[in-house]
Order: C-alpha cells, then structure tokens, then sequence
C-alpha cells in the first residue's frame, strides 16, 4: 500500500493515486514552514480556548482573503496546481476555499465528532500541511486507505434517500456501518515531520486522534468544493 507522493510528481501520479487510495502524502513538500507556522501561530495566540475539545482552531477565510494579513499562507494556499488537481479529480469547477488551523495540545475533554472515524456529510477536498512533526501520540490524522469509494456510495445514497436529516447523517463508520467489516486494524496513522503534505477526499474514511501529555499538533488546511464543470 503506497499512498506516498514526492513534490515532483506529475499530477497524472497524484490523481492515480488518490484514485487508489482516496489520499496522498508528500513527506517534507515544504522544507521550511517557518513563515507559515510564524503567521499560524499569530493567529492562534489570538484565539481563545473554548469550543474547540482539543486545544484552538481558527476558520480564517479563503487564500484571497489572506493576501496581506498573511502573505505565506495565502501564497501556499493559492498555488494553481492544487486547483488543477481538485479540478481534474473531481471534474468539479473550484468555487469555494476555506482555510482552517488548528492547534492541539489538549486531551482531558473527551474526543468529538472528528475523532471519530467518519466520512465528511459535505464531499470536500483538503490539503494539510504539518507545521510540526507529526509523531506517535501528536493526534495524527488517521485514515482506511481505499474507503473513499465506500464513503461516496454512502453519502450519495444518504442524499438521494434522505434517510436522516442532516444533523443526524449517519456518518460514523464503526457505529454506524459495522457490516462494511472494517476495524481499528485497518486505520492507518499519517506520521510525518514538519512540512508534510497530505491531499486526500472525505469521502475517505478519516479522524484526528487525541494527542497525549506534553505532545501537540499544529496543522494548516484548506477545504476546496466545486459544482459541476
């Protein structure tokens, strides 16, 4: 199972391979997070600790909106490829970017929606980038390599049968769908150091895990949706 990418992969590789496997990790795509992290950390100061279980986050708008707040993480963000590869993946035309941060350094409020392993009710494609090394017990987003496909038939059969409002969506996997087989023994921990790429569509099976005592995570990503091309 080889869902790795180098930085000078052709997109037709990074397509084939979040085809396979619903995800592609490019270890150390950025070698120097430095500014990225300076302007994530900024931010994050300026957040306080309250509805986020895990430690902060902070929803900061699209690339565009960042141009001069944040110029390094509006740079990353904006790159034409990352558009190009949404785009031919999902024969979608791009509409919508949001970027997220998150900091978590925090483990004594029990785990919540994402920490447990899902599919996303809206079908989004992400970018995450590691802004520190990512390592046993730092809440390394974890994966079911391949279980993309079982997440689009899913999704798509909630949306067409409605079975439950939204805010129910059965979208919890061991929960929920216990006949798809699946087990703790198939999730898969993204491990990585500071600089780390990670593309991958929610349909994939996914969750973030706690981070333990005296361990954090500080990532960045960012959420593309498109409508039909």
């Amino acid at each position: 199972m080889n869902f790795n990418i180098t930085k000078t992969d052709s997109s037709e590789k990074i397509i084939n391979t979040l085809q396979e496997h619903g995800l592609a990790v490019c270890p150390v795509f950025l070698e120097d997070v430095e500014n990225i992290k300076l302007e994530c950390e900024k931010i994050i100061d300026n957040i306080e600790e309250d509805e986020y279980l895990f430690g902060k986050a902070a929803k900061i708008g699209s690339a565009f909106d960042n141009t001069e707040s944040n110029p390094s993480i509006a740079n990353f963000f904006s790159q034409n490829w990352m558009f190009e590869i949404f785009q031919k993946y999902t024969s979608k035309s791009p509409n919508f970017n949001e970027i997220f941060i998150t900091h978590e350094f925090k483990n004594n409020n029990g785990v919540n929606r994402n920490g447990v392993l899902h599919f996303d009710k809206i079908s989004t494609f992400k970018y995450m980038l590691y802004l520190t090394d990512v390592e046993e017990g730092c809440g390394a987003l974890s994966v079911i390599p391949g279980s993309h496909l079982d997440g689009l038939y899913l999704r798509n059969q909630h949306a067409f049968h409605k079975r439950l409002p939204e805010d129910y969506y059965a979208n919890f996997i061991f929960e929920n769908y216990p006949e798809l087989g699946y087990t703790e023994e198939d999730v898969v921990p993204i491990y990585g150091p500071a600089g780390t790429l990670i593309i991958f569509d929610t349909d994939l099976f996914h969750r973030g895990g706690l981070v333990a005592d005296g361990k954090e995570r500080l990532i960045i990503r960012s959420h593309i949706r498109g409508i039909n091309g």
